[in-house]
């Protein structure tokens, strides 16, 4: 199994959808893609959640978007899936940032889909899910890293970091994007043989989600409030401003503030 190289895309995850709808993606009866996915050296309109722009440079960042299966590819799972695929960036790059020994910056995993380095957002996951024309759905996850990423535009510049920024030898964005693409696997073999609380488990080892205030959509209104917990179905659990709790599920009704 392998990436698509390309030079240069406006949105993997663009391409990916072309590709997938165009027949050019074959999947094996355990769900895993040929090919793995899309991976360039230079995305100029990629985008993140809520149809925020993904800021990088040309040889800068990682930026691929993978084929996803496995048995649990469906709109009610695009959740889950999210966490998974944070568990599996997050592994990707604990492996490097181990051999840093006991002064290796902090790795942490924000609800729903942000990796944070140190505090700050070093990658982003964004879940499409989409029917193919054998009528099964597929999962296009997106991944974006900051790798060589020096500076950032001043409305960000405060929340986001790079793998260079944090003292962290960056491996190629070919490189990392098949270790990502491995991880992924692994962590769809952990789901298959132990079910989604295993790989839960394993999100909370990165979780730094508590405590953070998010703002969420409630019958139409904005509501606000503190996350309590990521509850077992992956659903976020906030306390809202005039004490009520919320569940959340839907990734989409949902900003940090």
């Amino acid at each position: 199994m392998s990436m698509q190289v390309l030079k240069s895309t406006p949105s993997t995850m663009d391409a990916a959808r072309e590709n997938l709808l165009q027949g050019r993606v074959s999947f094996d009866n355990a769900g895993c893609s040929e090919p793995q996915g899309v991976i360039t050296w230079d995305q100029t309109a990629g985008r993140g959640q809520s149809g925020r722009t993904w800021h990088s440079l040309p040889g800068e960042s990682l930026c691929a978007t993978y084929y996803f299966r496995h048995g649990m590819a469906s709109p009610p799972n695009a959740g889950p899936i999210a966490l998974l695929a944070g568990v599996a960036v997050a592994e990707a790059l604990q492996r490097r940032i181990s051999q840093e020994g006991p002064d290796a910056p902090v790795l942490g995993l924000k609800w729903p889909n942000d990796v944070l380095l140190n505090g700050r957002k070093v990658a982003g996951i964004l879940i499409e899910m989409l029917k193919a024309p054998d009528d099964a759905w597929t999962a296009l996850i997106g991944v974006g890293v900051n790798l060589t990423v020096r500076a950032f535009p001043p409305e960000i510049a405060a929340q986001a970091t790079s793998l260079l920024l944090e003292g962290v030898p960056s491996a190629s964005w070919q490189e990392l994007g098949q270790e990502i693409a491995n991880a992924l696997h692994r962590q769809a073999e952990l789901y298959a043989q132990a079910g989604f609380t295993a790989v839960l488990d394993r999100w909370r080892v990165y979780d730094r989600t508590q405590g953070l205030r998010y703002q969420a959509e409630q019958d139409g209104a904005i509501v606000r409030g503190i996350a309590e917990s990521v509850e077992e179905s992956g659903a976020l659990r906030l306390r809202l401003e005039d004490g009520g709790v919320l569940t959340v599920r839907a990734v989409s009704s949902i900003t940090e503030v």
